[in-house]
């Protein structure tokens, strides 16, 4: 494997991370297509990859976002139940 990597310009390590991008970009395709039935399927691919290809670690940047979602849910139900629909609102 090592004289077909050197070939393309790619390093062992370059290799396994596109490697390792490519089968959780297509496994969470499958998964929210397939398995999910998700409507708006094609963003799970797009998540791996921002998410696999991003400079801080997976796992980390996961639970940010997480965090973010769940703080950003539960302000915009504290804002829908105490004030009126309005064009501010």
């Amino acid at each position: 494997m090592a004289k077909r990597t050197s070939r393309f310009g790619l390093d062992r390590d370059a290799f396994i991370n596109s490697a390792r991008t490519a089968v959780a970009t297509v496994l969470s395709l499958l998964l929210a297509r397939s398995v999910l039935k998700l409507p708006e399927f094609y963003w799970a691919p797009i998540s791996t990859i921002v998410i696999l290809l991003s400079k801080i670690n997976p796992l980390t940047l996961a639970w940010q976002r997480f965090a973010g979602t769940a703080l950003g849910a539960a302000l915009g139900a504290v804002i829908a139940t105490f004030f009126q629909a309005n064009l501010i609102v």
